[in-house]
């Protein structure tokens, strides 16, 4: 978002105040949101030194032959060589770790920066909305373990900004959010969209600074090393306009963003061992933290071995296969009877990277034990958590083996499939229309079995909040990892279409179909223009018209409350999509719904699909 201080932002009419350096302290690390922020503490001050002698070469080409042969090359300002500015230092930074492209809206305040990402290629992807920009970012960080970078302009934007940076951080995805600001100098003597961004943004993030010449070389590596070390989610950096042309002090030393250490296993892993061997009828609950190939790997090694039935929760989705034997089903709000019951049933419950911000509805089980790499308090999940390297421990339970006692797990895992299938058909497929709940549109089962029928088995199924969520989190086949994303942490509506994006960036050739109702739709229509304009292909956007805030009416009759404005006039969707250029398409029948979508996903430019969907159906889940 533009602003009316730009013309003096750059054209300066007080140049002493435009290179006058402030100094800002190296950051705040934020213990906000259930998050361990010692990390962020860890990556202490630094001050690189600053550059060696580079002869005459440009500050451009210097930087992109360090990361042609993955080095640092520091640079030294001199008569001979421009000075390196604050956003160079930045966008250098963000090039040497492999960043790609940055996703955002435009304005005055933060064209040094774009500027600078310019020069040192990475891309620029324009979004309509803040918040969709840090969607992207989200699930671009998902898939590849590197924050994914979002920018905003200050003031409205930083403000849009917020939102997506919540989610990132409850999405447990690793994103650095780069916001235009002003110096501490200049808050004091304007008013015009200035407010305290790094105050704002704190309890939203693990770490937020504000961006000066002299911290520069600390806050950067600081700031992605929160992103990524403990419980990944989202940093934030604040950057002045007139902040951003000015001299840099102090380099960024990518070399201090490596890893984090595994913490060393405490000794309580040798109760958990005992208990597994003696145990008849445990159960294994599958986490987000497990969405790393090492850990499903083992932890799939771990219950063939053990012969123990697996439920996940939602986020941990396909990262142990829908369609295995030992798989009873998701922890979910709905079509989770069955599985409640396993737990209930169990004399041990063993959790592996179990995270309360993925439970819809409190733990109503017995406690067990969670394997875990994060200590960090989660009053949500009673179980003991046992941490250390999460990969080791399941390779070590492994080793336990199964002993003779113990019950089938197949077959507990079976059982409590066939109870999600039966509650399943006694609702929206089996049942005849009650008299007060009239037929209007596709029911959700038969469309999405149609769908899973026809789409390519490494589909990614990407869900927006709403009704239909419900549904896809217990009955949605996801085979493999990364087959399944869902926003169930801050759990935003809205999200489908902006992540899809981010994931076709990211993996191109992975089909992908983003599901999400009208009123989700709604909320980021403008990112029909973005879609527009990268035209993925393999891309299905399937809206779900209903002409309502379906979940909330449902509530509210089910708590006999009086009519509340949940229901609305859909636009045409169709129309609205092929406004933009986009090709688009309305089903009225699973069949059709799954002959169009199966073609969609493996076109040469992205489609629209428009779904009239039953509301009775959804009455009929509950």
């Amino acid at each position: 978002m533009a602003s009316g201080r730009i013309s003096r932002r750059f054209k300066g009419s007080d140049r002493s105040a435009r290179l006058r350096k402030t100094t800002e302290p190296a950051g705040t690390c934020q213990p906000r949101l259930g998050l361990d922020s010692r990390a962020a503490s860890e990556s202490r001050p630094v001050v690189a030194d600053l550059f060696a002698s580079v002869g005459s070469r440009t500050i451009e080409s210097t930087f992109a032959s360090s990361r042609l042969h993955s080095t640092h090359v520091p640079l030294l300002a001199s008569p001979l060589v421009p000075a390196v500015t604050v956003a160079d230092a930045l966008a250098a930074f963000l090039a040497a770790q492999g960043v790609r492209r940055a996703y955002g809206v435009t304005g005055g305040e933060m064209l040094p920066v774009l500027d600078a990402l310019q020069r040192h290629r990475v891309e620029f992807i324009l979004t309509h909305h803040e918040a969709a920009a840090a969607y992207m970012a989200d699930t671009e960080g998902q898939l590849t373990g590197r924050p994914g970078v979002c920018l905003s302009t200050l003031g409205p934007g930083a403000a849009n900004l917020f939102a997506g940076l919540a989610q990132a951080t409850l999405e447990r995805s690793p994103v650095l959010g780069i916001t235009a600001d002003v110096t501490p100098d200049e808050a004091a003597g304007q008013r015009h969209q200035v407010y305290n961004i790094p105050g704002a943004m704190a309890p939203a993030v693990k770490y937020t600074a504000r961006v000066s010449p002299d911290n520069v070389g600390s806050v950067l590596p600081a700031a992605w090393s929160a992103a990524t070390r403990g419980m990944p989610g989202a940093a934030h950096l604040a950057v002045p306009s007139s902040t951003a042309t000015l001299p840099a002090s102090g380099t960024p030393d990518p070399s201090r963003n490596g890893a984090a250490p595994a913490p060393p296993i405490r000794p309580e892993l040798h109760d958990v061992e005992a208990r597994l061997a003696r145990a008849n009828r445990p159960v294994a609950v599958l986490g987000l933290e497990a969405r790393t190939p090492a850990i499903a790997e083992n932890f799939a090694r771990l219950v063939d071995t053990a012969d123990i039935p697996v439920v996940t929760q939602v986020k941990a989705r396909g990262w142990f296969p829908g369609n295995h034997s030992l798989h009873a089903g998701t922890l979910a709000s709905y079509g989770s009877r069955g599985v409640f019951e396993l737990i209930a049933d169990a004399d041990l419950v063993l959790g592996v990277g179990m995270d309360g911000v993925d439970l819809i509805w409190p733990w109503d089980g017995p406690g067990g034990y969670n394997l875990t790499a994060y200590d960090m308090p989660d009053g949500s999940l009673p179980h003991t958590p046992i941490v250390g390297d999460v990969a080791v421990m399941l390779e070590r339970l492994a080793a336990v083996g199964r002993p003779d006692h113990r019950a089938d797990g197949a077959a507990g895992a079976a059982k409590a499939r066939e109870t999600a299938r039966q509650d399943l058909q006694a609702g929206s497929v089996g049942s005849d229309h009650p008299a007060d709940v009239p037929s209007d549109g596709i029911a959700v089962d038969p469309l999405f079995q149609a769908i899973r029928a026809a789409a390519p088995s490494n589909t990614a199924l990407i869900s927006d909040v709403g009704m239909h969520k419900l549904y896809l989190a217990q009955y949605w086949d996801a085979p493999a990892p990364n087959t399944y994303f869902v926003a169930n942490g801050l759990s935003g509506m809205g999200w489908a279409l902006p992540s899809a994006l981010g994931l076709k960036l990211t993996d191109p050739d992975q089909p992908a179909l983003a599901v999400t109702g009208d009123g989700g739709a709604l909320m980021f229509a403008g990112e029909l223009g973005t879609l527009a304009r990268l035209k993925p292909p393999g891309l299905v956007y399937l809206v779900l018209v209903d002409a309502s805030l379906a979940l909330i009416r449902l509530k509210a009759e089910q708590l006999e409350h009086d009519p509340m404005p949940n229901d609305f006039a859909p636009p045409d969707f169709v129309a609205l999509a092929r406004s933009f250029g986009l090709a688009a398409e309305r089903v009225d029948s699973p069949a059709v719904a799954a002959t169009v979508v199966r073609d969609g996903l493996t076109a040469a430019e992205p489609l629209v699909i428009e779904a009239p969907i039953d509301y009775g159906a959804y009455q009929r889940m509950t």
